[in-house]
């Protein structure tokens, strides 16, 4: 067993901060910590040492907001708000504008429903908490309505009309698909609302995953949201959102990527979000259900039949290089810092063709392009056209010209005018994003990744929180504040 770090989690019956360290054994990545009162504590953090290697050397430091609310004591996560140690700077905010859900899911992070008093800000209420994710330096562009379940508001559409008035530039919503599955004009009336993106709950293909974590059957439901969305022809996109379970749905990885590029229309990404324990999971129990990042992608190069392999998966914060490199080309403090942590958010692109599909990175070298534009950016060049074109013998593959040329057009757009429309072209391209995102729980939560976290909720009080440390240890002190007044 060996040493890889050591850093702050909290203990999972009393949520004190303690110490924590992270050893490799048998190709895997485990946390370790002990609590004086309640003992030792051993997860699987990650599921994949080499992976988890190659990811950390892309590490990026960045510099945060120029506005923290609070002077940090040291005491992570307890403090949040946003305080002087975080490392990063909104790139979602997040924004539950009611408790209230149709579903009661057994697996709900958020505990919605469940006989609790209704709690909804008012449309003033919202734009107050919009306006704090955009008056950050930099301010947070991209805003993520969540819950409860959104589309139970009436007023919905007004509240994502209202976040294009505040300056969000991308609005997204997560759901169910409930209610886009029961009125097909709904769509249509969020995409006149200019909601770019749907977060649909989508746990696999056949009927048992749904009953296991949803309590019922929904399969025929997300059929019918994707059958609407094609009907109504217009946006908003879609993102498959699946819940991975070990044993649950994890079979079923890949056919979910088969089904969205058969949908590639209407679906545009694929995010995968492997099951967070909250409450007495323990020891054996804990470590024979946990399902990492890492372990996704191997059972999607598995089931893909290995026509993407390990090394077309990438750590997101690989775009800090051209976050960074727009700051100093656009001269400008409003870009947002890419500075989540590389074990955070990992992402594959896969273009859609006669074959099936083909990553991007098989005819695009990500590396390369990383490479190039922190050179570029360290060197205070912004000589964009000529040393790009200079560089395409490294960053686009041999034998692949012809598929890499219009992402690079599409990649030099992003960096030296507007990123926005960039992407807008990407989806075009018949482009398809693989998400993984494993959310924190109290057993293997890591104060490092928080620091740096990119997805903020934003507070009736004022205040932005990192996702994890939210849902973990603040949710119910705001919803009692909430219910008491």
């Amino acid at each position: 067993m060996k040493l890889v770090s050591k850093t702050t989690s909290i203990c999972p019956v009393c949520k004190k901060s303690i110490e924590a360290q992270l050893v490799e054994k048998d190709n895997k990545i485990f946390m370790e910590k002990s609590c004086e009162e309640h003992g030792p504590f051993t997860d699987l953090y990650y599921g994949d040492a080499s992976i988890y290697h190659k990811f950390k050397e892309y590490e990026f430091i960045a510099k945060g907001i120029k506005e923290p609310s609070i002077i940090s004591s040291g005491d992570c996560p307890h403090e949040c708000g946003i305080c002087t140690k975080h490392k990063s700077s909104p790139i979602i905010g997040v924004i539950d504008v009611t408790n209230r859900c149709n579903l009661n899911c057994p697996v709900c992070f958020a505990s919605m429903g469940n006989g609790k008093k209704i709690i909804e800000p008012t449309l003033e209420e919202l734009g107050e908490m919009m306006d704090k994710l955009r008056e950050t330096t930099p301010p947070c562009p991209t805003i993520l309505f969540a819950g409860g379940e959104p589309t139970v508001r009436e007023d919905l559409p007004e509240i994502c009309e209202l976040a294009h008035k505040k300056g969000f530039s991308r609005v997204m919503i997560a759901t169910n698909g409930l209610r886009l599955a029961e009125d097909p004009g709904y769509h249509a009336v969020l995409g006149k609302a200019k909601v770019a993106l749907l977060y649909l709950q989508f746990d696999g293909l056949t009927e048992e995953p749904y009953i296991k974590l949803r309590g019922k059957n929904l399969l025929n439901v997300k059929m019918k949201v994707i059958e609407n969305a094609r009907k109504a022809g217009t946006y908003p996109r879609i993102a498959l959102v699946p819940t991975v379970g070990k044993g649950i749905n994890d079979d079923q990885l890949g056919d979910i990527v088969k089904f969205a590029l058969d949908n590639i229309d209407v679906v545009k990404v694929v995010d995968f979000q492997p099951i967070s324990f909250f409450g007495k999971t323990e020891g054996a129990e804990l470590l024979k259900n946990r399902i990492t990042s890492g372990d996704v992608i191997n059972k999607l190069v598995e089931q893909l039949d290995n026509k993407i392999d390990t090394d077309d998966f990438f750590p997101a914060v690989m775009g800090s290089a051209i976050t960074e490199y727009m700051k100093m080309f656009q001269n400008s403090e409003n870009i947002p810092e890419f500075g989540n942590h590389p074990l955070c958010n990992t992402l594959a692109f896969i273009i859609k063709n006669k074959k099936g599909f083909t990553p991007l990175t098989k005819a695009f070298s990500f590396h390369e392009v990383h490479k190039f534009l922190n050179y570029s950016r360290k060197r205070k060049t912004t000589k964009f056209n000529l040393s790009m074109f200079a560089s395409l013998i490294k960053i686009v593959r041999p034998g692949f010209f012809k598929l890499a040329y219009p992402m690079f057009n599409i990649l030099k757009e992003a960096v030296t005018k507007d990123f926005g429309h960039a992407m807008g072209k990407f989806e075009k391209e018949n482009v398809m994003v693989i998400d993984i995102d494993h959310f924190a729980d109290e057993h293997n939560f890591d104060s490092s990744k928080v620091e740096k976290c990119c997805v903020y909720y934003s507070t009736t009080d004022g205040k932005i929180i990192p996702f994890c440390t939210y849902n973990l240890l603040y949710r119910d002190k705001y919803e009692l504040e909430s219910e008491n007044r």
